[in-house]
């Protein structure tokens, strides 16, 4: 007999949870907020409510920028952060981020942020 293939791993898209499903997304949010370095990135971008490029994030931390890109990429990937805006910069293209509407109105990201709840 031949040999059998190996079953095809999953792709990171097919992880990704559904907006419309809350427990889902829920969950996606704790395991996105799981890292300390995550969790002061979403206070930067909840507080400041303007769209912030990973290199601004990088200087603002003092954190290396590869690191910094990472964590945003994994934010985006929860939908706590957004990408808003793209702009060519000598030969690359900066991405601008901003906190999503869901993680603005959802209480307890907030809260375990230690940040107010907007007003309505």
């Amino acid at each position: 007999m031949g040999k059998r293939r190996p079953a095809r791993r999953r792709t990171a898209a097919s992880k990704k949870p559904k907006p419309g499903d809350s427990q889902a997304v829920n969950n996606a949010f704790v395991s996105a907020l799981n890292h300390p370095t995550r969790r002061e990135l979403l206070r930067i971008f909840l507080e400041r409510d303007a769209p912030l490029s990973p290199k601004e994030l990088a200087e603002h931390t003092g954190e290396n920028l590869s690191t910094i890109s990472y964590h945003v990429h994994v934010l985006a990937d929860k939908f706590a952060i957004e990408l808003v805006e793209e702009e060519p910069v000598r030969g690359s293209v900066a991405h601008f981020y901003r906190a999503s509407a869901l993680a603005k109105r959802t209480a307890w990201v907030r809260e375990s942020l230690d940040l107010d709840l907007p007003k309505p």
